[in-house]
């Protein structure tokens, strides 16, 4: 449903052809079709996300929203460190993470990984250890969309100069 709140605890999915765009201020999540999402902790001060499965692209706009924000899966937790444009993968027993822009960094119980722009990498859990990889970067159908939903942002930010960023729905204005 447009414009519906959410608030911890709600889960929201994406059938297979479809998407959804989430925003929380000036930041803006955008699913894939065939993803599950939980919202594990939505409050003044945390925006956290736990990926189940699908993909996710996550574009963060300003340095606060950076402080709060961070995505979960079963390997570990994937928290920005500066705003940019990031993509979370969570497929079988695995979780890849993404940065078009920006950094990132992935924190397991026994491992971390700082991830720069135009790196991939793929997280999976053997036999108790975290393990990582580097990986090609995604190139499919959703990065395309992504990209050409990034491109739509930007040109309607550049016409709005009398709302906040952090005014969530301003786009709608539009």
């Amino acid at each position: 449903t447009r414009n519906r709140p959410l608030t911890s605890g709600d889960r929201l999915s994406a059938e297979r052809d479809a998407r959804a765009v989430l925003q929380v201020g000036s930041t803006t999540v955008r699913l894939d079709g065939d993803t599950e999402l939980e919202v594990t902790e939505l409050d003044d001060d945390h925006v956290r996300l736990h990926l189940h499965h699908g993909s996710l692209a996550l574009r963060l706009r300003s340095n606060e929203s950076v402080r709060e924000f961070e995505v979960t899966t079963s390997e570990g937790r994937f928290a920005p460190m500066g705003t940019g444009h990031y993509r979370i993968d969570k497929q079988d027993n695995a979780s890849f993470g993404a940065v078009i822009a920006g950094a990132l960094r992935f924190e397991a119980r026994d491992s971390a990984l700082d991830i720069h722009a135009g790196q991939r990498a793929e997280f999976w859990i053997d036999r108790d250890v975290t393990h990582f990889s580097w990986a090609a970067p995604a190139n499919d159908r959703f990065s395309d969309w992504i990209a050409q939903q990034d491109q739509q942002d930007q040109r309607a930010a550049n016409y709005r100069n009398y709302v906040s960023p952090e005014m969530t729905g301003a786009e709608d204005l539009d």
